[in-house]
């Protein structure tokens, strides 16, 4: 045997050297490859995250859009504090009373903290004052007021507490919880409907116009939200945040309450249902098409003018809101303050007018 580092004694020096460094080569060539190919694999799976299943130390992040199928707990919280069942009466029952589920007419749902509900109106019966509301606290209220809006197909009820069990918080802490109104909705939107089994997921599936007669008050509600899924009618409908989107209508229908805002305010400062508008009837150019110079416009054309101190007068065409399209959407966003910018075509000439906003 010979010492590995000295070459057998019939080997030459010259070829053990070469086959030495062609040894080196091959190693280096094989590692080098390996070593590249491990690194284009790794800025493929960094960059492209689809091409497999990604791992922890992958930095660029994936948007998953799904849809709320469960709804948070906090907000099923915050909710059920906010709804009310109506009955008809208290009934007797020896020294004590109950509600029966006979006299059960609906869900009220608290939109002010004085103490204002909101419901769909009854198809048979008038609600009167001294029904009694069940809040989920277990305070026990007494119908102080109503007020239908036929317009809207509404009742506002004001409450006043009747009766008290042992509960953690105080009628007055009860009324306080207040819904916020849900904002504009989009295709696909999840949402959340109260049934008799708990909160049902359900997604908007179509965004409609309301099918209105023309010519109709500047002010009708434009906008009408179809569901994926059928419910009764009455049951309230909100968004995975918490906010109220309305009552189902017709099975899979909402007539969103957002665009009722501004005569809960007057309910609630004057006690009577009024409407904010510019005081004129019309169409907008989705419903009719409007005609300028054998052009079609976009735009409200007023046929009817309604109030004394409108600015507008019939035939004008309101082509601008606050300086956006005239839309219902517009519309409604610019009735919620005290005065409107308006872009008018009348008589041939484009037109700039502020007019306050009035109520009928």
């Amino acid at each position: 045997m010979f010492p590995p580092h000295i070459p057998p004694p019939s080997s030459s020096l010259r070829w053990h050297r070469l086959g030495h460094r062609i040894q080196i080569i091959i190693f280096a060539t094989f590692f080098g490859l390996f070593g590249g190919a491990t690194g284009a694999a790794m800025l493929v799976g960094w960059g492209m995250v689809e091409f497999g299943t990604p791992v922890s130390w992958i930095p660029l992040p994936r948007e998953v859009t799904t849809h709320d199928t469960v709804l948070d707990d906090t907000v099923r919280y915050n909710v059920a504090a906010q709804l009310f069942t109506v009955y008809r009466s208290l009934t007797p029952f020896g020294a004590e009373s109950f509600l029966s589920a006979a006299d059960k007419v609906g869900t009220a749902v608290l939109v002010n903290a004085d103490g204002w509900l909101v419901m769909p109106a009854l198809e048979r019966d008038t609600i009167n004052n001294g029904w009694r509301v069940l809040g989920s606290d277990g305070h026990l209220y007494t119908i102080e007021r109503n007020i239908p809006d036929l317009f809207a197909q509404l009742v506002y009820i004001h409450l006043v507490p009747s009766y008290k069990r042992e509960t953690t918080s105080t009628p007055s802490q009860e009324l306080r919880r207040a819904a916020p109104f849900a904002d504009e909705l989009n295709l696909s939107d999840s949402l959340f409907v109260h049934t008799a089994a708990g909160w049902v997921p359900t997604r908007v599936q179509a965004i409609t116009t309301h099918n209105l007669t023309v010519p109709h008050l500047d002010n009708a509600p434009g906008v009408i939200y179809r569901l994926s899924d059928s419910f009764n009618s009455g049951d309230v409908v909100i968004t995975a945040a918490g906010e109220l989107v309305g009552f189902i209508e017709n099975s899979n229908r909402i007539l969103p309450l957002s665009q009722f805002a501004n005569a809960l305010a007057r309910v609630v400062t004057s006690g009577n249902v009024q409407y904010s508008t510019l005081g004129v009837e019309g169409w907008f150019s989705e419903e009719q098409p409007i005609i300028i110079h054998d052009t079609e416009v976009m735009g409200f054309m007023v046929s009817k003018t309604l109030h004394k101190n409108t600015v507008l007068r019939r035939g004008d065409v309101i082509r601008e809101i606050n300086g956006q399209p005239a839309t219902n959407t517009a519309l409604q966003s610019a009735l919620q303050s005290s005065d409107v910018r308006l872009t008018v075509w009348r008589a041939g000439a484009i037109i700039q007018l502020l007019t306050p906003v009035l109520h009928l």
